[in-house]
């Protein structure tokens, strides 16, 4: 994966090598070192791949979030990776897959204190679609404590 993600020169490898393989890293357990990988190639390719490089995110914010979630007093550093995913996604991603995740995370809120209701806010406050306002009035209380 390290070389895929283009080693120390940062080039990764070209998308048509390797996009059969991307899924395959998001389909088992989570690895902080699999993942900073991983969200290297997906930094590289999401302008020309969006949809298939925001659905790999996707998952991989819910298998960042599973990891967290099954020892979070042992594992909140990890909040790291799933954040630097969020900011990708947010910033150069599309609508629908942003708020697929935002909801997912709303839902692991109880279970990761580290996730920050504030900035899942601030992330639906940036759209105007009937669905992010009614995530924003479903998820309020919860992301607001």
């Amino acid at each position: 994966m390290w070389h895929m993600a283009g080693m120390a020169d940062g080039d990764p490898y070209p998308y048509d090598q390797i996009h059969a393989y991307l899924k395959s890293f998001v389909s088992g357990v989570y690895s902080d070192a699999g993942f900073l990988h991983l969200r290297r190639i997906c930094q590289a390719y999401l302008n020309d791949h969006t949809e298939e490089i925001c659905s790999m995110i996707v998952t991989a914010l819910a298998r960042i979030a599973d990891y967290i979630a099954e020892a979070p007093d042992q594992r909140g550093w990890n909040i790291y990776d799933l954040d630097e995913f969020l900011n990708l996604l947010t910033a150069r991603g599309n609508e629908q897959s942003v708020l697929d995740s935002v909801d997912s995370l709303a839902g692991y809120k109880s279970r990761i204190p580290q996730i920050s209701g504030r900035k899942l806010l601030a992330i639906l406050d940036k759209y105007e679609s009937a669905r992010a306002i009614e995530m924003k009035e479903r998820h309020c209380m919860i992301l607001d404590a």
